[in-house]
């Protein structure tokens, strides 16, 4: 038998989220591919179910050349990039936050005035 979801409060729903912020992972070369071209095939192909739309989609993945596709890697790449630096910062900062300093709201840095004075 499945465990018995737990019923959180809106508070406490709303603090886990604010405290914990969701980074969005870093999407493949087909899904880069996919999202940009879904809008474009969907007009050349006006009725079709999104199933049918998807399938055609992947079939023009299929077939695309390798040349083609290291474009759709590269931004791969780059988002795979962006997800690490948001991995890192998200770290750091909660490091930060379980040593007790205090963070710039803008740049997610400690903010060196706010932070304890250590020995004085």
């Amino acid at each position: 038998m499945p465990a018995k979801k737990k019923n959180i409060t809106e508070e406490e729903w709303t603090t886990t989220a604010a405290a914990e912020p969701r980074i969005k992972h870093p999407l493949t070369s087909f899904f880069i591919f996919r999202n940009t071209s879904w809008e474009k095939y969907k007009d050349e192909s006006a009725g079709l179910s999104r199933k049918e739309l998807s399938k055609i989609i992947g079939e023009a993945w299929r077939n695309m050349g390798e040349e083609e596709k290291n474009k759709w890697k590269e931004l791969a790449g780059q988002d795979k990039e962006r997800y690490d630096k948001e991995i890192e910062l998200a770290t750091l900062n909660k490091e930060k936050i379980e040593r007790g300093e205090m963070l710039d709201d803008e740049s997610g840095k400690a903010d060196s005035s706010k932070s304890r004075n250590r020995g004085k």
